[in-house]
């Protein structure tokens, strides 16, 4: 008699399964937010009935789930679960910046990622930041955009806990880590030298690769210029020295590589829709940052949670 094989499929998501809303928070009035908090700042431990999504941006946060503390890491990301007591502070005296999404979704699998801090990659930022584009957007269709982009991202993450396998591997490996390579160079490079006068002759020379190839694969694989990349770090470090340090704002432009005041508040207005002093006056005042600060998500698998001493 043959013997019945008994097979444990991953869970299936079905159409049904995937009905999503945002959900207002009546203790914020918010449904999504990036926020940028001061390294001195706490939020008491609430609960509410629906699903909430927090993902690290910037440093790092510490948060308690149901009393107890865990740490999570730029680029990290947890589902809370409805009920959940939970609450955030700073871990350490760097200024944190994290999204927070609250939703109700009948996903029934979902829950499945609790106790689990898992690790965005390039698509999940991708889709956050969609997300969020399109939540303060005023065109037709917006909130229907940003409702399937956050759906997207929920289903992901499922499927990065079930599968092991990754679905699509690079045509070629060899020619795939050289060109991450090259990017990680110029970045690392960037971010070490944003009070520096910096051209892309001087980056692709101290990278090892031509002009060219390098304005062309930072491209590809950034979906954003070099020099706009170099202008987005250069800005979050002015941001972060305005919280944290006693910097007044013209050495702070002089920290981050602007010849002028004027140019710098020119620059810094542009990225974040608000002056430099106006943007530290608001953070410390516990006000939400700009709208256009939301577009600023940036660049951070799974693991799991790390249990850390109060």
């Amino acid at each position: 008699m043959r013997q019945k094989t008994s097979i444990t499929n991953p869970p299936e998501l079905r159409s049904g399964d995937v009905e999503l809303s945002f959900r207002v928070n009546p203790h914020t009035g918010v449904d999504i937010s990036y926020k940028e908090r001061h390294p001195e700042y706490t939020s008491i431990e609430t609960g509410h009935d629906f699903w909430e999504l927090l993902y690290v941006d910037r440093g790092q946060v510490r948060l308690f789930l149901d009393g107890k503390p865990f740490r999570l890491e730029q680029g990290e990301f947890v589902i809370i679960l409805p009920r959940q007591m939970h609450g955030v502070t700073p871990s350490g005296t760097a200024a944190p910046f994290y999204v927070t999404v609250h939703f109700d979704t009948t996903i029934g699998t979902l829950g499945e990622l609790g106790s689990t801090i898992l690790k965005a990659d390039e698509e999940d930022r991708r889709l956050l930041r969609r997300m969020l584009e399109e939540k303060i957007n005023t065109e037709v269709g917006s909130y229907a955009l940003a409702r399937f982009h956050f759906a997207e991202f929920l289903i992901r993450a499922i499927r990065h806990q079930t599968q092991r396998v990754p679905a699509h591997a690079p045509t070629s490996y060899i020619q795939a880590n050289a060109q991450e390579r090259i990017v990680q160079l110029a970045m690392d490079y960037l971010a070490a030298n944003l009070e520096k006068t910096i051209c892309l002759q001087d980056l692709a020379r101290a990278v090892g690769v031509s002009k060219s190839h390098l304005e062309h694969t930072f491209k590809k694989l950034t979906n954003r210029s070099v020099m706009s990349h170099l202008q987005e770090l250069r800005i979050q470090r002015a941001k972060e020295l305005l919280l944290e340090s006693c910097l007044n704002v013209s050495a702070i432009a002089a920290e981050c590589g602007y010849s002028s005041l004027p140019l710098f508040s020119r620059r810094f207005k542009k990225l974040v829709a608000i002056s430099p002093t106006e943007y530290t006056r608001t953070i410390r005042a516990g006000l939400p940052p700009s709208r256009s600060s939301m577009q600023m998500l940036g660049k951070g698998c799974q693991r799991p949670f790390r249990n850390v001493g109060v």
